[in-house]
Order: structure tokens, then C-alpha cells, then sequence
């Protein structure tokens, strides 16, 4: 583990620990209660050199995705290389950060992805609908393949 935060800029920034459940913790504050600190942020594109090519992204960052989608265009180029990204989509959350779940889609088909959602409860991908605004939150599975 690398103890920095994401984003589409490099310097400090406020953290929020949220209490109880630290998955909720973020660059975004979420919670008037949550404890502040100040975090180093990076720029995966600055941070990874030109060789990182990686084949598989997870991100689950309480509503900072669009910020370290911006931040890493170079490293998720060219746009027909094999790459898989999962992306939490929590509309609230990307809200708060001044984005929104349609913002979101709009910038990863931008970048060239196919994207479904992952339907954990049937356990398949499904095709990407109105859950995306509805739901709490939906993973997202894109892919650059035309048969996922």
C-alpha cells in the first residue's frame, strides 16, 4: 500500500475519516462529523512511469473516480490496448464531488470502454440502465472488447 490519495492533481489535500465504517472514508466530505486530515494526492500519470501498462484497474473511491480518470488518460491509452477497469458508480458520492453517475459513463466510453454493470445478485454482467442514478451503487465493469 502506497499511503496517498488519487486524483487529477498533485499536492495536499483534506481527507475525511469517516467513523465507523472507513470504507466511506474520502477527498470528499461526505459527513459534517468526519475527523479531517491532510493527505498527499497523486497523479497516476505522474506516478507510474511510461512502461506501467496495467491490464486490470479496480477503483472504489467514494466518489473521486472522475478526478482519477482524469489523472491517468495517458496510462489507460491507446485506446485499443486490452484493458479491464472496475469502477464503483455511487451517484451520492459523485454528486458531493461535483460530478454525477451520467458524468461518469460519459467519461469512460470518452476513453473508449464498453460498460455493464455487474449484477452481483444474478452474478453476470448486465447491460447498463437506470440503476446506475437509482441504486445506492453499482459496480461497473468496462472493457475496450466487444464480448467483454
Amino acid at each position: 500500500p502506497v499511503p496517498k490519495a488519487v486524483s487529477d492533481d498533485a499536492g495536499a489535500s483534506a481527507f475525511f475519516l469517516h467513523g465507523g465504517d472507513q470504507s466511506s472514508s474520502s477527498l470528499i466530505p461526505t459527513d459534517p462529523q468526519a475527523e479531517k486530515i491532510v493527505v498527499e494526492t497523486v497523479v497516476l500519470d505522474d506516478f507510474f512511469g511510461p512502461a506501467m501498462k496495467p491490464d486490470v484497474i479496480k477503483m472504489d473511491i467514494e466518489g473521486g473516480e472522475i478526478r482519477a480518470l482524469n489523472g491517468m488518460k495517458r496510462l489507460l491509452s491507446p485506446a485499443d490496448r486490452s484493458l479491464k477497469l472496475f469502477v464503483e458508480c455511487n451517484p451520492q458520492s459523485l454528486r458531493l464531488a461535483g460530478g454525477s453517475g451520467p458524468a461518469l459513463v460519459a467519461l469512460l466510453r470518452q476513453l473508449g470502454f464498453n460498460l455493464f454493470i455487474i449484477d452481483e445478485s444474478n452474478r453476470c454482467l448486465a447491460p447498463l440502465d437506470s440503476r446506475i442514478e437509482k441504486a445506492k451503487y453499482v459496480n461497473l465493469y468496462c472493457s475496450r472488447d466487444s464480448g467483454h
